[in-house]
């Protein structure tokens, strides 16, 4: 669930409840476990970057998920960004290898 960006320093990982289907409510079983995870692995600290959207997936956790991360012992920083799993630019060749161009 979780990826070491820098061993023991930063680790980055997916949303809780991801894996559920698109459009649905996360349940507070799913996000506990998430956080166990996460504390087990001695994360202290947590930058969320959801946007509006995916923060719905959580509306039944009591006050939302980034306060229900606070509640549980976690240090939060929100940051609003937008969804990254669609690509914005093309791939062309030239990005591909690497060489990119100015417009």
């Amino acid at each position: 669930m979780f990826h070491w960006a820098i061993k023991g320093k930063l680790a980055r990982g997916r949303r809780p409840g991801v894996e559920l289907k698109r459009g649905s409510q996360v349940p507070k079983a799913r996000v506990d476990e998430w956080i166990k995870e996460a504390q087990g692995l001695g994360i202290r600290s947590i930058i969320c970057l959801l946007d509006d959207r995916q923060l719905k997936y959580y509306e039944k956790l009591p006050a939302g998920l980034v306060r229900y991360y606070k509640s549980k012992g976690m240090k939060v920083v929100h940051i609003a960004a937008p969804n990254m799993r669609k690509r914005r630019f093309p791939m062309n060749n030239s990005t591909r290898s690497g060489q990119h161009t100015a417009d």
